[in-house]
């Protein structure tokens, strides 16, 4: 043992074992490769599966956190249901529009209903409607309130009077 101290032993063990790593890792990339794979996919499986027996076993806990997440944050919410509704619609952008374009887009707006420009938004409006072929990218949303929203309802804003 090359050091008496047990603590030094274990960090000089773990340096060695790092540098040791490095190398064989360097040698066989496609070997270290598979491993981390296969280890990933156990790992992942194993959460998965604890994940699955929590839900089951505490579902009133994992309610209650569902509520507290969804009152903290109802521009994810809305964002959420924009983003169902786009993907049950078939519009292209979905996968490509996240929660940070739509606050930018609210931002742009100033927090308030972009045809009213007086209530705060509290909906989340396709300029072009999914129903009539819009599109989820950011440049086809805009903040509304709900009034205004319901008034639009499946027309462009072209086609309203505010």
């Amino acid at each position: 043992m090359p050091y008496k101290d047990p603590e030094k032993y274990k960090a000089y063990q773990r340096e060695y074992q790092r540098e040791y790593c490095a190398v064989a890792r360097s040698k066989n990339p496609e070997l270290f490769r598979a491993r981390d794979r296969q280890r990933y996919t156990r790992e992942s499986d194993k959460r998965k599966e604890a994940s699955r027996r929590y839900r089951i076993e505490y579902p009133e806990k994992v309610r209650l956190v569902k509520q507290r997440w969804k009152l903290k944050n109802p521009d994810r919410v809305r964002a959420s249901h924009a983003r169902r509704r786009a993907r049950e619609a078939g519009a292209s952008g979905v996968k490509y529009t996240t929660h940070d374009h739509i606050a930018a887009r609210v931002t742009l707006f100033g927090g308030v209903c972009a045809y009213c420009r007086e209530a705060p938004y509290e909906h989340l409006d396709h300029v072009i409607p999914l129903s009539r072929g819009g599109s989820h990218w950011p440049a086809n949303l805009r903040p509304a309130c709900s009034s205004c929203n319901m008034k639009k309802h499946d027309r462009t804003w072209l086609q309203v009077e505010f």
